[in-house]
Parts: structure tokens; sequence; C-alpha cells
């Protein structure tokens, strides 16, 4: 889900994204939810802690 001019303000050289929908009368990501209650800080830093390694990137092909 991405509002509709979310996706066009990306930056130049940002990383590819999928958006599965763009609906035209969205205002707030929320909207597309059922519960979409506030995290605390906490509890974000507690689940990235628990999260496995991300895998290593894959070797450059330019050797850069």
């Amino acid at each position: 889900m991405a509002l509709r001019g979310a996706l066009d303000a990306l930056p130049p050289g940002t990383a590819p994204v999928v958006c599965v929908a763009r609906p035209r009368d969205m205002h707030a990501v929320g909207e597309a939810y059922a519960r979409f209650g506030q995290v605390e800080d906490d509890e974000v830093a507690r689940l990235l802690g628990a999260a496995p390694p991300a895998p290593p990137a894959p070797p450059d092909p330019d050797g850069a």
C-alpha cells in the first residue's frame, strides 16, 4: 500500500519497491488495516534485536 504521491516522491537511486495497491481515495496508510495501533520505540528495538541477521549481500559484479 502506498499513498498516491509517496512512490513518486522517492529519491533517485532508491532500491526497487513493490507496491500492491495505490487506492485513489486513501489519505493514510492506517486506513488499509483493521488494527493499526501505535508501537512504542522500545518494542520496535526489541523486535529488531530479535530478528535474524540479514544475509550477506551478493558480491558486486563490477568488483566495486
